[in-house]
């Protein structure tokens, strides 16, 4: 049995930033160092440090500040900088890997969540802990986030990089993928059944939070498109597939193929904010057979299309999509004057497939293929 014994230490009680959490404690050269985070976890993060000769204390701030922060920056590309942890390598060489988020714009929403940063690490003569490099221009130097370090004196080990395309011909999902809440499961998710296909059968709804049949990766640029080829035949306004940039129940935006009972076989474009659903755009019938389905996301604006076996080039359904809906700062709600908040974002957005089947069915949605690309800024968007 292992368990915590002896008496409870109070080592440090934070400094003017505030909000100290997620404690590390490093041995170095006599020292015990305890980082920590602090400032809250939005633009005033930040990664603090203190050392003392006992690990119970007395702990003593670092007198330069912060080791690592973008406060006060609003025009850095790296922002929220904060919340980092150290590791050397065999050579000696320290690291600092930490959160951070990209937004779109000086302070803007932050589509793309939380993500992790490195950064080289040097140590002083007097023995505190500096980033290494030149900082970027701003007000603070040198604890800003560096947008180019210099990798460690390591051999190469570089990971495989996903496919842009995944035509689901393996019996497992591949890594990018992430499904909600329940594992994927023969029931449900299936790569085996129609060979050459990801299988999904009709879950609950987008806005539910158990039992939906949803499969999507998450988005890492600001700019990129996701497709989809799919094949399914609702019989049902309560049966339907398509392609979705979700953020969370309440927040996303959705093309799904479903039926109509005076259009038949139709395509509609669903919109969710912070629970409203509507619909932008009359419903568009298409022929039978495979449809192809497209979101195209530039920065704070996106837009979905279709092709069908019949229709020659993409055609555009629907108005321009507000990105900014499905950011954290959207998904954050509450009020920061008083700390009061009723809920939380940090994940971003995710693209991906699904399927709903109301009427208890399990309607089969069939995808032969998705893509995912990072699109260059400035790249033609017709076609």
């Amino acid at each position: 049995e292992r368990r915590v014994t002896g008496p409870l230490h109070r080592i440090f009680g934070g400094t003017r930033l505030a909000h100290t959490e997620g404690p590390h404690v490093y041995r170095r050269d006599g020292w015990y160092y305890l980082m920590t985070a602090e400032g809250g976890t939005s633009w005033s993060h930040a990664v603090t440090v203190a050392r003392a000769r006992n690990l119970t204390g007395p702990y003593e701030a670092d007198p330069a500040g912060p080791l690592l922060t973008s406060a006060g920056n609003e025009r850095l590309p790296l922002q929220k900088a904060g919340h980092g942890s150290l590791v050397t390598t065999p050579d000696g060489e320290w690291y600092l890997a930490h959160l951070l988020a990209r937004p779109l714009g000086p302070l803007g929403p932050c589509v793309l969540g939380r993500e992790t940063a490195i950064q080289r690490v040097v140590w002083t003569a007097d023995g505190w802990p500096r980033l290494d490099g030149e900082p970027p221009a701003g007000d603070g130097g040198g604890p800003l986030p560096r947008t180019v370090v210099p990798g460690p004196a390591l051999p190469p080990a570089p990971a495989p990089r996903p496919p842009v395309r995944d035509d689901f011909d393996r019996p497992r999902l591949a890594v990018p993928w992430a499904t909600l809440r329940r594992h994927p499961d023969p029931s449900w998710l299936n790569l085996t059944e129609r060979p050459g296909h990801l299988r999904l059968r009709g879950g609950q709804s987008l806005g539910s939070t158990h039992g939906q049949s949803l499969v999507a990766r998450r988005q890492q640029a600001k700019e990129f498109d996701f497709s989809a080829r799919l094949e399914a035949a609702p019989r049902s306004p309560l049966q339907m597939a398509g392609i979705v940039h979700y953020y969370n129940s309440t927040l996303w935006h959705y093309l799904h193929l479903t039926w109509d009972e005076s259009l038949g076989r139709v395509l509609r474009v669903g919109l969710c904010a912070h629970g409203r659903y509507f619909e932008p755009a009359p419903p568009v019938a298409v022929p039978p057979g495979a449809v192809d389905l497209r979101l195209s996301v530039r920065g704070a604006q996106g837009a979905f299309a279709w092709r069908g076996s019949r229709v020659t080039g993409w055609r555009r359904i629907g108005p321009d999509l507000d990105v900014t809906r499905l950011s954290d700062e959207s998904a954050t709600l509450g009020d920061p004057s008083t700390g009061h908040f009723t809920a939380w974002g940090f994940t971003g957005a995710f693209a991906g497939m699904c399927a709903q089947d109301l009427t208890g069915a399990r309607m089969i949605a069939d995808f032969a293929w998705a893509e995912y690309r990072h699109t260059p800024p400035g790249a033609d968007e017709a076609g």
